[in-house]
């Protein structure tokens, strides 16, 4: 149960980021293989990179209304910082990334929930929050330790690309940015 809500957090984390971006997409929990989620990108459009980034200056305007003036200004240079990477190649890498980048917010941020009480309305939700942010974000932070120090994990990470025919985040930003 815990790795469907993994996939869930992870394609949208993809699809997120491919729409600020100007890339219509589609988180998807099915796959051939069942194991996998993917996310379904289309050409890029300008038209959509420009609306997305209105939205994001729009929301920050919003929040300064609002009297939040810290998180508005965290948004405009969040917004900033994605007008710059958009008109770059690091755009791609980003996308990938954030994938389990975000099932790393998600995490600290059900962690955060759970650990303060807030918005709670009963016990159990508190115990299901906890439960979800820990398995997300210890999940991806011990995916990533894997890969990066046991060669066994690697091999089975790149097994997987080879006959599923799936492409791995990993190994797309690892194409992407090259031999050292």
């Amino acid at each position: 149960m815990a790795h469907i809500f993994d996939t869930l957090f992870h394609e949208i984390g993809h699809a997120i980021f491919g729409w600020m971006f100007g890339f219509p997409c589609i988180p998807s929990l099915i796959t051939p293989g069942g194991n996998h989620g993917i996310t379904l990108f289309w050409d890029r459009s300008m038209l959509l990179q420009m609306l997305s980034i209105g939205i994001m200056l729009y929301y920050g305007y919003w929040l300064r209304h609002y009297r939040a003036v810290w998180a508005s200004d965290f948004f405009y240079i969040f917004t900033g910082i994605i007008v710059l990477i958009a008109f770059t190649d690091y755009h791609k890498q980003i996308i990938d990334y954030m994938g389990h980048g975000f099932c790393l917010i998600i995490g600290v941020y059900f962690l955060f929930k759970a650990i303060f009480n807030y918005h709670m309305r009963h016990e159990t939700e508190r115990f299901v929050i906890g439960f979800l942010g820990y398995l997300l974000l210890f999940g991806n932070i011990k995916f990533g330790a894997m890969l990066f120090f046991s060669h066994d994990a690697h091999i089975l990470y790149m097994y997987e690309e080879k006959t599923m025919g799936i492409e791995n985040d990993f190994f797309k930003s690892a194409a992407d940015i090259g031999p050292f």
